[in-house]
C-alpha cells in the first residue's frame, strides 16, 4: 500500500487558485480557454488539443502547503493524472497520482498525498485519455482547479521585475536595471554566463557590465536571496554585444517586426484540425518569388499599376528577370525589385499581376512599394501575399546555402478553411479590406476604388499584423482560417525525432523558433514559398532543398499548432520587450 501524506493543522479557507492563469505545454481549444479553470464556475471548461502527457502549470504567488486539492474533470477525458508541486518552478516532486472515472464533472477531492505537498508552484499532468476520447480525437477536459492550504513560514516571497539589459558598443558595455518587490533580502547576486560577476546590496537596482567583448552573446541571471526563510527570487535575460548590422536587402524588416522576433517561450497554443485540410506542398518553380536587386547599371523600367488609375513607378529592373509563373490575370505573376535611393534609403517595389513585360515598360495589376528598414507592416506591407509579406516570410536561396533561416515562415492555406470577409458593400468602420466595387477615399496616390482602412477586425477575416484579405474572398472563402493567423511548431515538439532531412530540420526549425504566419490562400494545398530566380538558372542547393523539403513538408505541417495570444501588444505571444522568448533580438538593419 502507497503511504499518504496527509497535512495537518489548518486547511486553509481561501482557494489559491482562484483567477491564477494556468499554462499548457501542450494545444488549447480556443473556444475552451486555460481561464476557465480558475473562473470558480463549473459551467466553463479546459479543453486541451488531441495529445497526451500536458502539464498545466500554475503559480500560486507564494510557497504553500497544499491541505486540499479539487479537480473537476469532463467526462470521457482525461484517464490516469499527477500532481506535482516546486519551489522554484525548475525542480518538481510528484505528490499525487489518480485515475479518473470518465463521468460527467467528476470531481476528485485530494487530501492524501504521497509525500509534503510544499509548493509555490503546482502541475497537473495529463497522462492519458479515456478510449472515447482517444478514438473520438478529442482532447483533455476539466472544468475548475481549486487549490486550499497555509503559507509555509520558511520560504520568503519576492519577485524581480523587469530585469532588462541595453547595450552600449561604444565603450562596450551592458547596463542592467531591475525592480523588487517582496521579503526583505540579503542583496542581489549577478552572474554573466553563469559565472559571479557581482554582489550588490538590497537596495540596488542597477548594474552596468564593462568587462565584455564585441560580437558576444551573454546571459545574465540575477538572484535575490530572502533575510528570514528559505528561497530566493531571480530572473534572467540576455544581450547581444555587436556592431553587426543586417543587410536589409538579405534580411528585412526591423528587429521588432514580427516577422523576425523570436516566439514566446512555451506560448500557450491550440490544436486547429482545419489548418491539415488539404496536403501540403512547397512552391517553388510556379507562384512564388524572388527578390532581385537593381542598379544604376540597369535600364530604368517604368511600372504601371493598370487597376489604380495608372499609377506609375520607375524602378532600374535587371534586363534579365522575368515575372513569377501564374495562371491567367490574377494569378501571382510577382516581380520584387530592390532599389537604393539618393536618400540612403533601401525599398522593395513589389508587383502583382505583371503583364506586357518590355525592355522600357512593364504593366501590372497591383503595386506595393515598402521600405525594408522598416517593421514591414501597415497597409501596403503587411502579413500578405503582396508587399512586404511577399519577402517578410519567404525563404531565400541564401539562407538555403547558409543552413539557417532566422525569420518566420509566410504559408497559404487553402481557400475551403480561409474566412471570407463581411458582404461587399458592408464596412462598419473599424476595418480594412478590398471590394472592388466600393468607393473609398485614396490611401495612396492613384489608388481609388474598394480601398478601405481604419485598423483591424477579426469580424473582417483577417487579425493583426495583416493589414487586407484577399479580393472575392467573400465569395471563395468557405472556412474560418483569417489572414494573419499565427502559428508554430510548440516547443514541447522534439523536432530531431520527426524523421526529418537537412532540409525539413530548417524549416522545422523556423517554424517552432519564429513561427508561421497565413499570408494568401490556394484552391487545393497548404504551402509555403521557396524563392525562385525567373529568368535565369537556380542554385544547384536551392533545387536539392526544395526536393527534400517537399518530402518532408507534410510532417512539418502537422505539427502546427495556432498561438493563442499574437496582438500589437504581445507580439509573436510576449510583450515586445520580453526576453522569454526562443531566439536572441537579430541585429538592427
Amino acid at each position: 500500500m502507497q503511504r499518504r501524506y496527509k497535512p495537518g493543522g489548518s486547511t486553509g479557507v481561501s482557494n489559491l487558485l482562484l483567477g491564477k492563469q494556468f499554462t499548457s505545454s501542450g494545444g488549447t481549444n480556443s473556444s475552451y480557454p486555460l481561464s476557465n479553470l480558475t473562473d470558480d464556475d463549473t459551467n466553463t471548461r479546459w479543453v486541451s488539443a488531441a495529445q497526451d502527457n500536458i502539464n498545466l502549470d500554475v503559480d500560486m504567488g507564494a510557497v504553500y502547503m497544499l491541505t486540499r486539492l479539487e479537480l473537476v474533470w469532463a467526462g470521457d477525458t482525461t484517464k490516469n493524472y499527477s500532481v506535482s508541486v516546486s519551489v522554484d518552478g525548475s525542480s518538481w516532486t510528484e505528490v499525487y497520482r489518480g485515475t479518473t472515472g470518465g463521468t460527467p464533472k467528476e470531481t476528485a477531492t485530494i487530501t492524501a498525498f504521497t509525500t509534503s505537498p510544499t509548493g509555490r508552484f503546482l502541475r497537473i499532468t495529463c497522462i492519458d485519455r479515456q478510449g472515447p476520447a482517444t478514438s473520438g480525437g478529442w482532447g483533455h477536459s476539466m472544468w475548475e482547479a481549486r487549490g486550499f492550504g497555509v503559507p509555509d513560514g520558511t520560504y520568503g516571497f519576492g519577485v524581480i521585475k523587469d530585469f532588462a539589459a541595453a547595450v552600449d558598443v561604444a565603450v562596450p558595455s551592458v547596463a542592467l536595471s531591475w525592480s523588487y518587490n517582496g521579503d526583505p533580502i540579503n542583496g542581489f547576486v549577478i552572474k554573466r554566463d553563469g559565472a559571479t560577476i557581482a554582489n550588490l546590496d538590497a537596495s540596488a537596482t542597477s548594474y552596468t557590465d564593462t568587462d565584455v567583448a564585441l560580437e558576444n552573446n551573454y546571459n545574465y541571471t540575477i538572484t535575490a536571496a530572502f533575510q528570514a526563510g528559505n528561497g530566493s527570487a531571480s530572473a534572467t535575460t540576455t544581450a547581444n554585444v555587436s556592431t553587426a548590422t543586417r543587410d536589409p536587402f538579405a534580411h528585412p524588416f526591423t528587429s521588432t517586426s514580427p516577422w523576425n522576433l523570436g516566439i514566446k517561450n512555451n506560448v500557450d497554443t491550440t490544436y486547429d484540425g482545419t489548418l491539415f485540410a488539404r496536403p501540403a506542398a512547397v512552391n517553388y518553380e510556379t507562384f512564388s518569388h524572388c527578390v532581385v536587386m537593381g542598379t544604376d547599371a540597369d535600364p530604368l523600367v517604368t511600372c504601371v499599376d493598370t487597376n489604380h488609375g495608372n499609377y506609375t513607378e520607375k524602378w532600374r529592373i535587371p534586363s534579365w528577370v522575368q515575372p513569377s509563373y501564374g495562371s491567367g490575370n490574377y494569378s501571382d505573376l510577382h516581380m520584387a525589385i530592390v532599389n537604393e535611393f539618393p536618400d540612403g534609403s533601401l525599398k522593395i517595389c513589389e508587383m502583382f499581376g505583371c503583364y506586357d513585360r518590355g525592355s522600357t515598360r512593364i504593366r501590372n495589376r497591383r503595386m506595393a512599394v515598402v521600405d525594408l528598414r522598416s517593421d514591414g507592416l501597415g497597409p501596403y506591407a503587411g502579413v500578405r501575399a503582396w508587399g512586404g509579406s511577399s519577402i517578410g516570410g519567404l525563404i531565400r536561396q541564401a539562407e538555403i546555402e547558409a543552413g539557417e533561416i532566422n525569420h518566420a515562415i509566410a504559408i497559404a492555406v487553402d481557400m475551403d478553411n480561409q474566412l471570407g470577409k463581411i458582404d461587399p458593400g458592408q464596412w462598419d468602420g473599424t476595418g480594412y479590406y478590398w471590394d472592388g466595387s466600393t468607393t473609398n477615399a485614396a490611401q495612396q496616390p492613384g489608388w481609388n476604388p474598394g480601398i478601405k482602412r481604419n485598423g483591424f477586425g477579426q469580424q473582417l477575416g483577417y487579425v493583426w499584423p495583416a493589414s487586407e484579405q484577399d479580393g472575392f474572398s467573400a465569395s471563395k472563402y468557405r472556412g474560418n482560417i483569417r489572414m494573419g493567423t499565427y502559428y508554430c511548431i510548440p516547443s514541447s515538439v522534439n523536432i530531431d525525432n520527426l524523421g526529418l532531412n537537412s532540409a525539413g530540420l530548417m524549416v522545422a526549425r523556423a517554424m517552432q523558433d519564429y513561427g508561421v504566419y497565413v499570408t494568401d490562400a490556394t484552391s487545393t494545398v497548404v504551402v509555403t514559398y521557396v524563392e525562385y530566380f525567373y529568368g535565369r538558372s537556380q542554385s544547384p542547393a536551392a533545387d536539392t532543398f526544395v526536393s527534400n523539403l517537399r518530402s518532408n513538408i507534410g510532417a512539418i505541417t502537422n505539427e502546427l499548432r495556432k498561438v493563442n495570444t499574437n496582438n500589437q501588444s504581445m507580439p509573436n505571444g510576449a510583450p515586445l520587450n520580453s526576453t522569454d522568448r526562443r531566439r536572441p533580438m537579430l541585429p538592427d538593419v
